[in-house]
């Protein structure tokens, strides 16, 4: 009986691990202005591309992107701008939410936590970073985090909003 719970707990931990992000379908257009639907996977800095399953991937790093778009419902399609996030050398694909003078992006990912040891206590959790961007930058600014520690609004809110009093105000 132990032999048997040991070899279901080692194929339950060959199966979690090998589990991979599946290829979604987009459209990728890149910063020299080809536009390609492609199978596309995320990663932190670059996306794995291929234009059929039979291919071998190639990363197009995010600074190299001008947009993606990914159909998320039958009628919904999300638009993902590359930028560089001011005061680092880091770009992020950052998902369009409000465009405008000031336009809004978030970056949304997911933490796996594991409190009580190995496969025991294990739980997700899903942050969200708000970041803006004037109309004439070329960069994002980090606005905002879920994550417990950040103070970031209240830090760089004010002088980001400092010609419009009355929002500065009701910080």
């Amino acid at each position: 009986m132990q032999r048997f719970i040991l070899l279901l707990s080692f194929l339950f931990l060959i199966s979690f691990y090998s589990c991979g992000t599946a290829y979604e379908i987009a459209f990728v257009k890149t910063q020299n202005g080809s536009k390609k639907p492609v199978l596309m996977k995320q990663d932190k800095e670059y996306l794995l591309v291929k234009e059929s399953k039979n291919e071998e991937p190639k990363k197009i790093y995010y600074s190299d992107i001008d947009y993606v778009e990914k159909r998320i419902s039958q009628n919904d399609v999300v638009k993902f701008k590359s930028f560089k996030v001011k005061g680092t050398k880091e770009y992020l694909l950052l998902e369009e939410e409000i465009v405008g003078p000031v336009s809004l992006y978030i970056n949304t990912w997911t933490v796996n936590h594991n409190a009580m040891g190995q496969n025991i206590g294990m739980y997700q959790q899903t942050l969200v970073a708000h970041y803006v961007k004037r109309e004439q930058d070329d960069e994002v600014i980090l606005l905002s985090s879920d994550h417990f520690a950040d103070n970031s609004l209240k830090v760089k809110g004010p002088s980001f909003f400092n010609d419009c009093p009355d929002l500065v105000s009701k910080n």
